[in-house]
């Protein structure tokens, strides 16, 4: 929805857009790097192949959330501004 979104719009939207997707990866990033600290210690005890499961695991139920509540915020946007 990003690429459909961006295609639509005239240059300064998409200046705007890209630089609030921008922002939107770095919190993202940050997030991720947050989520990673909080599983490690977690699991630091934790020996084994299976815990190394669980925590990828956990890492994806933490974060998708984040991911599908972007691509669902374009999607609004995009439609809304198709109208």
């Amino acid at each position: 929805y990003f690429n459909k979104l961006i295609s639509i719009l005239d240059s300064d939207e998409k200046q705007a857009l890209v630089n609030a997707q921008k922002t939107w990866i770095k919190e993202r990033d940050l997030n991720s790097i947050f989520v990673s600290k909080m599983l490690d210690s977690k699991y630091s005890d934790m020996q084994g192949t299976m815990y190394r499961l669980m925590f990828v695991a956990d890492e994806d139920r933490l974060l998708t959330p984040i991911v599908k509540d972007r691509a669902l915020t374009l999607k609004i946007w995009y439609e809304y501004y198709k109208k």
